[in-house]
């Protein structure tokens, strides 16, 4: 799922590359520098239930279940028209 979203956000970066050079009526341009940024959020435990929880001997784990993450890629950098 990350994958596919790196590869949205370049395709991303290049398609406004080509806006910025036809905006200037150049021939090509070169990618000079690009940063890719990923992020992903999962939800941690709270501190207050796990000290409740360890205070407590006698209550049964709790069972895992799957759930969401959000996950967020940007790409900025620099570019050079001919």
């Amino acid at each position: 799922m990350r994958s596919s979203r790196v590869l949205c956000a370049v395709a991303a970066f290049r398609s406004r590359a080509e806006i910025v050079r036809q905006s200037f009526s150049g021939r090509a341009y070169k990618i000079r520098k690009i940063r890719l940024n990923t992020s992903g959020f999962v939800p941690q435990p709270r501190p207050y239930m796990a000290a409740r929880a360890m205070a407590s001997a006698d209550v049964a784990p709790q069972p895992l279940e799957g759930g969401q993450s959000m996950i967020t890629v940007s790409a900025n950098g620099t570019i050079e028209v001919e």
